[in-house]
């Protein structure tokens, strides 16, 4: 199960790279993007952990992302050593493509399925999910090891 699943994975995030590349964004950038315009205010540690990245290569890709203007870093106001996170009105529109583009993908991906099959696989992924989070969280070996702010 695991190797399908990463396989429909990695097929999907290179069918989607490709309708991306037109917009100049990496992978990483726009991943990045994707998780900034969904949760904003997180930290560059958070995404760093969402997208078990190192910190330093998050903080390259959240610069080049700064620069060209599409995401924004705003002072903390509980903690003046950290910044949060944010799409800029800039960004809006290319957020909304790569959703569209998410979407097509995701009908490519389910062609054929019938709903009530693709309902059962959703439901099925997000146990499985949910299962696994447990599972890591449970495990005496995350517990020993300091989890990164």
């Amino acid at each position: 199960m695991g190797m399908l699943v990463y396989d429909v994975a990695r097929l999907m995030r290179r069918h989607f790279a490709t309708q991306m590349a037109w917009s100049g964004l990496g992978q990483s950038s726009w991943r990045l993007l994707v998780h900034v315009a969904r949760q904003p205010g997180l930290r560059a540690a958070d995404l760093a952990e969402i997208m078990e990245l190192q910190p330093i290569s998050v903080s390259r890709v959240l610069d080049g992302l700064v620069r060209s203007e599409l995401i924004e870093r705003r002072a903390d106001s509980q903690d003046r050593r950290a910044w949060r996170l944010f799409a800029t009105r800039k960004a809006r529109p290319l957020i909304a493509r790569m959703e569209d583009l998410a979407t097509e993908t995701r009908e490519l991906a389910m062609t054929g399925l019938r709903p009530e099959d693709r309902s059962t696989l959703l439901r099925a992924l997000a146990v499985a999910r949910d299962n696994m989070s447990r599972a890591g969280r449970d495990s005496p070996r995350s517990k020993a090891r300091p989890r990164p702010e």
